[in-house]
């Protein structure tokens, strides 16, 4: 028995009667199937032999064996147009085409899930997620709002207006997905109703949000996070550094003989686990217009890089800014700004940052003409590349010429455990000679 939910998506084909003929025929439906391992496609195929069912769905039964018809729930969210009504529900029957010819088998089927990825697709959990973005590679709107938000129904309706902008046009590729990068033509929707969205960005914000994924970019666009993990992955892992990253430049997974054990070792030592590419993001009223707006900007290169990674911490005397805030808190201030880049999970990092908080704690009457920051090294701007310094360090931004900072090296103070008072007088010189100058 067909049973209808909003998100699934049923193709029937119409056979009056079982023969070894019409099976021949029918070897297309048994081969998408077959194909129908993901989850996230809601994917249902079905044979309805029953003709007086078949004309109310409004299926040619006369036709020729084969015809493929998608049916699918109307809902307030997809706007779909009703063409006939069942049991009080109301329904949209189309013909998609006739799946008889099986040396056409790939394209027709590339049809198909072109067809339900013409809809948002929502994703509860990060799996699914996962494996849905990774394996399409293809530049995706991701929308994040949790269910039980009071916007939910609205921002998901939103999702399916904007989605019907922007024709999908997913072509053939010798294994996956959509070989095409273009942001008006192959563009993926995703609802995510959970804030691990890409992999290494989680939402600290649990507001809703919408992100302009782009899996490709120039390596310009691309932050490397190897030797930032290192010392956690030598944990985890049991590998040296050394060790560690000549198997990854070896891709000695690669011969790996088992599958299994292939891909568990590609996990591990890919270097695609390492890089992380920006994104660009937007929060507040989520509209179909607004993501317009966004994806017209990425192209005109307006937008401004989003990353987000971890939860802010509170504001202790230094104020905490990510890649977003950058532009707006530094380049664009009319202060000298002083800028800790930190990657806080080493414990050097931590240590340091303590002298830097006690540092603009006990000067804030003398440096009233200077704003102190701190930022995570991992938190890009589209304006100014953080990831060119070795972490920790600390930055001196002066009014009139911020595009050129001066550094203050304190990997000495780090490298010979230097006493809290030479660290402070360190600082206490950089900074002070850099007001004065």
């Amino acid at each position: 028995m067909i049973t209808l939910t909003g998100q699934d998506n049923h193709f029937v084909v119409f056979s009056k009667e079982k023969s070894k003929e019409s099976d021949k025929k029918l070897k297309n439906m048994r081969r998408f199937q077959t194909k129908n391992t993901d989850a996230f496609l809601k994917l249902k195929y079905w044979i309805l032999r029953d003709e007086n069912f078949a004309k109310k769905l409004g299926i040619d039964t006369e036709g020729a064996i084969g015809d493929l018809y998608l049916i699918k729930e109307c809902t307030k969210s997809n706007m779909l147009d009703a063409t006939v009504n069942l049991d009080g529900k109301e329904i949209h029957v189309k013909k998609v085409n006739n799946i008889s010819d099986v040396t056409q088998s790939t394209k027709l089927y590339i049809d198909i899930v072109s067809i339900v990825l013409a809809f948002p697709v929502v994703v509860h959990d990060f799996m699914t997620f996962a494996q849905f973005y990774t394996k399409y590679q293809s530049p995706a709107i991701i929308i994040y709002c949790d269910k039980n938000h009071p916007d939910y129904e609205k921002i998901l309706a939103e999702a399916h207006k904007s989605r019907r902008e922007f024709s999908l046009k997913l072509i053939q590729k010798d294994s996956k997905g959509n070989p095409n990068k273009d942001l008006d033509h192959n563009l993926l929707y995703i609802v995510s109703t959970q804030p691990m969205l890409i992999p290494l960005l989680k939402l600290a914000d649990k507001s809703p949000r919408v992100i302009l994924a782009i899996p490709e970019h120039d390596s310009s666009d691309v932050i490397d996070l190897r030797d930032n993990y290192w010392k956690h992955i030598q944990k985890i892992d049991g590998f040296s550094k050394d060790a560690f990253f000549k198997k990854v430049e070896d891709k000695s997974y690669m011969q790996e003989s088992d599958e299994d054990k292939r891909e568990s070792a590609k996990a591990k030592f890919s270097e695609d686990r390492f890089k992380l590419s920006k994104n660009y993001s937007f929060s507040g009223e989520i509209t179909a217009k607004a993501i317009r707006n966004l994806i017209n900007n990425v192209k005109e290169n307006k937008a401004p890089y989003f990353f987000e990674s971890e939860v802010t911490p509170e504001t202790t005397y230094a104020e905490r800014i990510v890649g977003e805030d950058f532009k707006k808190k530094i380049m664009l201030s009319q202060h000298d700004c002083v800028l800790l880049v930190e990657h806080p999970h080493d414990d050097e990092n931590k240590n340091y940052a303590e002298k830097y908080e006690r540092f603009v704690k006990n000067n804030k009457d003398k440096t009233k003409a200077v704003k102190f920051y701190r930022m995570s090294d991992i938190n890009e701007s589209d304006v100014f590349k953080v990831s060119n310094y070795d972490s920790p360090t600390v930055l001196y931004f002066k009014k009139g010429s911020k595009e050129s900072p001066t550094e203050l090296d304190i990997k000495r103070d780090l490298a010979l455990k230097s006493t809290n008072k030479q660290a402070w007088k360190r600082l206490e010189q950089f900074v002070f000679k850099n007001v004065d100058s």
